[in-house]
């Protein structure tokens, strides 16, 4: 939730990971690989229970080779090195000032501050936070919170092209879902009538 206390490890590392445009998974999806437009990652932090996605629109023949490369670095994020920390911390603490541009950005930033029950002081001190965030505590927070082994993989594609890549990979039980079993069954229309 957002109230718990690894929130600013949690910060450095999603940035890290996938919160910014040279974040490992961007660089890997986009940059290496060519197999989407972008690639990112984002901890929604609700009052009560949040949640962990990764997400990104690749192309529908390398469905399965994108899966693999963003299992490699949901993997591979609980081992950083000291320049990535540094980097994420500075990318945050130079860009906190930018969520006060204009009056209705402050007033989320208020209204999240009270939302959330977050300390007076907290506006005050979120850059210094992010700025005692070390190594240990970002491969701390990507053990704790990115869990390969636990995760559900929802892919959205045309199952004749991606179907036989993903069963290759051998990842665990596939289940179908029909566009009427996600979305409920379409509502007929009505004939409309001059």
């Amino acid at each position: 939730s957002r109230s718990t206390p690894d929130y600013f490890n949690i910060e450095v590392m999603n940035t890290i990971l996938g919160n910014s445009f040279t974040s490992r998974l961007n660089t890997n999806i986009r940059e290496k690989n060519g197999y989407a437009y972008g690639a990112s990652s984002a901890f929604v932090e609700p009052q009560g229970r949040g949640y962990f996605i990764a997400t990104s629109s690749v192309q529908t023949n390398v469905t399965d080779k994108a899966v693999v490369e963003f299992l490699k670095e949901l993997n591979a994020i609980r081992s950083v090195n000291d320049e990535e920390v540094t980097k994420a911390k500075n990318y945050q603490a130079l860009g906190y000032p930018a969520e006060f541009s204009s009056l209705d950005a402050i007033a989320a930033k208020i209204n999240e501050q009270i939302q959330y029950k977050l300390p007076a002081d907290y506006l005050n001190t979120y850059v210094g936070k992010i700025l005692q965030v070390g190594k240990a505590d970002v491969e701390k927070a990507a053990k704790t919170y990115v869990d390969p082994q636990n995760m559900v993989l929802f892919l959205v594609g045309d199952r004749s092209k991606i179907d036989d890549g993903l069963k290759a990979l051998n990842l665990g039980k596939i289940t179908y879902l029909s566009i009427d079993q996600v979305l409920g069954v379409a509502p007929k229309t009505a004939e409309i009538r001059p």
